[in-house]
């Protein structure tokens, strides 16, 4: 699944512009939650100007989500390649075959969320994504920078952070991606027997 001859030049003298925070990596665990429909596991960042990438073929038993800070990269999916780039996100199913990897010439950063539960794959899956379709745009970018940043500058400061504050950033994420929101249509007819409903039961000087 790697493009075979091409140098991959990752190394500790490229110079950082604007990266989203000092340090080049920072995570965060949660403990083993009870809920079984869906949860997260951990939340991290890393900034691939000065670490090196894993290039090889893996299969993960969780799934994660990744926002691309800044820089582009080359996402591999069952064979498939998708290229991404800043402010896309992209998510990676349990029990596939994947790797991914930053560009070059213009190296990734990027936030991820690893997340499971029996619910988790339905969820992605309302959101449109699929392992034929796994990269969408944000709509939101800045919005959601400044939810991670606030986020992550906690965690950096080893400040306490919520298990739920961490998890209503990751659906700021999914609410980004999501394309339309579901429209809620009344028939006619269920309508109008409403309203004769409501003429019945209430009183003449009541309010709804």
């Amino acid at each position: 699944f790697i493009d075979v001859g091409i140098e991959l030049c990752y190394n500790s003298i490229m110079k950082k512009y604007n990266s989203f925070m000092d340090s080049s990596e920072c995570i965060k665990c949660f403990p083993v939650r009870d809920e079984l429909e869906f949860f997260i596991q951990s939340v991290g960042y890393h900034d691939f100007h000065t670490i090196k990438p894993y290039l090889f073929n893996r299969i993960q038993k969780y799934f994660t989500v990744h926002f691309i800070l800044s820089g582009s990269g080359l996402l591999n999916i069952n064979g498939q390649k998708y290229p991404v780039h800043k402010h896309e996100v992209f998510v990676v199913e349990k029990d596939c075959i994947f790797s991914y990897y930053p560009s070059a010439e213009d190296p990734w950063e990027y936030i991820w969320f690893v997340f499971d539960g029996t619910s988790a794959k339905d969820f992605i899956r309302h959101l449109g994504f699929s392992e034929s379709e796994p990269v969408k745009s944000c709509n939101m970018p800045q919005k959601l920078r400044s939810e991670l940043s606030e986020l992550f500058e906690k965690i950096e400061k080893q400040i306490s952070v919520s298990y739920f504050s961490a998890l209503s950033v990751l659906y700021l994420l999914f609410a980004s991606v999501e394309e339309k929101t579901e429209n809620i249509f009344f028939h006619e007819d269920d309508y109008v027997e409403a309203v004769s409903y409501t003429n019945l039961t209430l009183p003449t000087n009541s309010r709804v």
